[in-house]
């Protein structure tokens, strides 16, 4: 498979997660709007594939992301694979199912797509306006990457967009085709923000500077006067806060508003800023802020680059370097440094310049016991496991206990991580020889999967 379909599969992939929501409704209404999303899907996908006169994509695309999405339950895996899209097809056979999914519903026209009307009234019954706005931006992403999947766009794959983006009902006018894949609307990315477990105080802040940048850009667009603003920011917490999830949703907003064109997000220590030999720190800076142009820097621990006491090192010169970057560069690059709380003071008193580099705090606190249990439910529920009653209620209590001797290396999200990990390989040797393996043993955690939270620490902690 061409290297450019590879890629186009697998950014494909990354835009489906909206649709993940039809998991968690009524197994009466899940296979039919299922059917509506994939048709179109695959209309979308063999009008843009064959529009350079060849079918040479759609195959792919029902074989790499439709039928390996991972979001699918065991049930609806078997519902789909008696409705023919599941089970193990030739090249060939997949062309020749798509063909007789058109003749069902009709000559594939991008204007008789049915799942936008669908998702609008979904969206309506929900309560969520977002959804189908998430819908439709994933759809238009996913339709643009398929586009460019052969190296070769033209007129007709122009078209085509174009009309999808009318379809769709997306505001504004269509993307330039040639440049970056279009940005995702604000309210997609605010709507992933707000769906993160706790943050309440950063989630304000963060809408909070983006309804400013907002405000500022129509102002501009009204030929008014635009305030320049730094958003260089500094993130203090301890670990598993959500800093670096923050950092990446800062960097999309960032760009869907239009300050950054990019909006990645490129994450560096100590170790990829500072070299052990005179005249090659500043050269690492430089390498990494290339990298990071039109995007974020995300320095973590950046206090490790200022030593302790009254020695230095070339940490010194990379924080110089890097400061001096930030400015010359301030309308390409957004830098964010993050850390203890404590220890940053260092990094930010290290000369005058560097605590006037930055404007923006952001400060993350520990999650509390109801949160960093939600996470561990949540970690469940996303690799299709179930917690027992008894086990639901002593992980509730472990947390209580152990939250008195939180301290600023506590691990938070990222202990959770750890502990889920744990658990499930003590699920696995409890179960692993008992015959026959019921989906409801793969499924079910019991109290003694758990591990004690102190035992998982220490282990973290070496």
């Amino acid at each position: 498979m061409p290297r450019s379909l590879t890629y186009a599969l697998r950014e494909a992939a990354l835009f489906f997660e909206p649709f993940s929501f039809v998991s968690t409704l009524p197994e009466e209404s899940r296979t039919p709007l299922w059917e509506v999303l994939l048709v179109d899907m695959a209309v979308i996908a063999t009008l843009v594939g064959q529009a350079d006169g060849k079918l040479d994509i759609p195959e792919s695309v029902f074989a790499s992301v439709f039928l390996r999405y991972p979001f699918l339950s065991e049930a609806e895996r078997k519902e789909f694979e008696q409705w023919g899209l599941l089970d193990e097809r030739t090249k060939g056979e997949l062309v020749a199912h798509a063909q007789e999914i058109f003749e069902r519903v009709g000559t594939p026209q991008i204007e008789n797509l049915k799942s936008p009307a669908v998702l609008r009234e979904v969206s309506g019954a929900v309560g969520d306006p977002a959804l189908y706005e998430k819908y439709a931006a994933s759809m238009y992403r996913f339709a643009y990457v398929i586009s460019k999947a052969d190296e070769h766009f033209g007129e007709k794959e122009s078209e085509i967009l174009a009309t999808l983006w009318r379809v769709l009902g997306l505001k504004g006018a269509a993307p330039a085709i040639e440049g970056e894949v279009p940005s995702e609307p604000l309210a997609t990315v605010l709507a992933e923000l707000d769906a993160l477990v706790g943050l309440d105080p950063i989630k304000d802040s963060v809408r909070t500077l983006a309804n400013l940048l907002l405000v500022q850009a129509e102002r501009g667009r009204s030929n008014l006067p635009v305030q320049s603003l730094t958003l260089h920011s500094v993130f203090l917490g301890p670990p598993g806060t959500g800093k670096t999830t923050v950092a990446r949703l800062f960097g999309r907003i960032l760009k869907s508003l239009g300050v950054l064109k990019k909006g990645h997000v490129v994450e560096v220590d100590r170790a990829g800023l500072v070299a052990d030999y005179v005249g090659q720190t500043a050269e690492k800076v430089d390498e990494k802020v290339k990298e990071a142009l039109d995007g974020v820097l995300f320095v973590d621990e950046a206090y490790a680059l200022i030593p302790k006491g009254d020695g230095s090192d070339y940490g010194n010169e990379a924080v110089d370097t890097l400061m001096k970057r930030m400015e010359d560069l301030r309308d390409r690059l957004v830098v964010i440094v993050a850390g203890y709380p404590e220890e940053m003071q260092r990094f930010l008193n290290a000369n005058a310049g560097v605590r006037s580099r930055f404007t923006r705090f952001f400060t993350f606190d520990h999650y509390s016991t109801d949160e960093l249990v939600e996470i561990f439910s949540r970690l469940c529920t996303r690799g299709q496991y179930q917690m027992s009653e008894q086990a639901g209620q002593y992980l509730k209590e472990e947390e209580q206990r152990y939250s008195d001797t939180k301290d600023h290396t506590f691990g938070n999200g990222r202990l959770m991580r750890t502990l889920f990990e744990q658990t499930l390989e003590r699920h696995a040797a409890r179960i692993c020889k008992m015959t026959p393996l019921t989906r409801e043993l793969l499924v079910t955690l019991e109290l003694k999967d758990i591990p004690p939270m102190r035992a998982v620490s220490f282990e973290r902690d070496g």
